[in-house]
């Protein structure tokens, strides 16, 4: 019997000529298997022998993602990602992302200055910047009306990333309560702009980072962005940034 994510497959399935092909190893398989993602089959043990990558979690593996870079900083990602990166010396990308950004929020009626710096930083630059939240996985960071993000991500997630920390840069400059405002708000309210960009670019990464920010375990930035989604659906959006610019938290 053929096992995939612990339940057995349609007996119909498993008869004379059906075969699956682990896409790790190239072998058979026979027993208990997994699929990630992107629909890729392999024998679940391989997931404890290979790295997974940063960023799409796919298992790196010579057959899979041809091969993967390993970062100074110690995040391994998959070749398939790393073609889509956004580095140094790519300004006109970064240029062409804070566009998109910009663009979706002025159909939301969220208007962005368009001399906000955009700096690309390794890992310690963002750990250095860092304030009150101490993390190791930080992406990105608003300090004033600058924002840093981190190198080396996929484009899609760099935008996620990028639209987030913008609206952070909003809030600091439209809403007078800022500095009392509780961080399930502020938080809910910058990935709720990030799910919002991320529901206009049709693509596989997108889908995958939309599943992140509704399945996000954090009670501040999971659960504050399901609250700041509800509001969002319940008022919209104009009614939403009024409520932000009045009040400290949900109500």
């Amino acid at each position: 019997m053929i096992i995939s994510n612990g339940l057995p497959l349609h007996g119909e399935c498993c008869g004379i000529g059906y075969s699956i092909t682990c896409n790790i190893c190239q072998k058979e398989i026979t027993g208990t298997y997994s699929v990630d993602y992107w629909g890729n089959c392999f024998h679940t043990e391989h997931s404890k022998e290979y790295p997974k990558c940063e960023y799409c979690g796919r298992i790196i593996s010579k057959s899979m993602t041809k091969g993967s870079k390993k970062y100074d900083d110690g995040r391994d990602i998959c070749s398939i990602c790393l073609a889509l990166t956004i580095n140094t010396i790519n300004a006109r990308s970064i240029q062409q992302c804070y566009e998109i950004v910009s663009n979706i929020f002025g159909y939301y009626g969220i208007t962005l200055d368009k001399n906000i710096p955009i700096k690309l930083s390794n890992k310690q630059e963002l750990k250095d910047l860092q304030q009150k939240r101490k993390s190791n996985d930080v992406l990105g960071l608003a300090s004033g009306d600058e924002v840093y993000i981190l190198t080396g991500m996929p484009i899609v997630l760099f935008i996620k990333v990028l639209a987030h920390e913008l609206m952070h840069v909003w809030t600091y400059r439209n809403c007078p309560n800022i500095k009392d405002m509780n961080s399930r708000l502020c938080e809910g309210t910058a990935n709720l702009a990030s799910y919002l960009t991320l529901i206009q670019i049709k693509d596989n990464y997108a889908k995958l980072f939309i599943d992140s920010l509704m399945n996000d375990p954090d009670k501040i930035y999971g659960d504050g962005f399901r609250l700041a989604l509800q509001r969002y659906k319940r008022a919209g959006m104009k009614k939403y940034l009024q409520m932000l610019k009045q009040y400290n938290d949900f109500y």
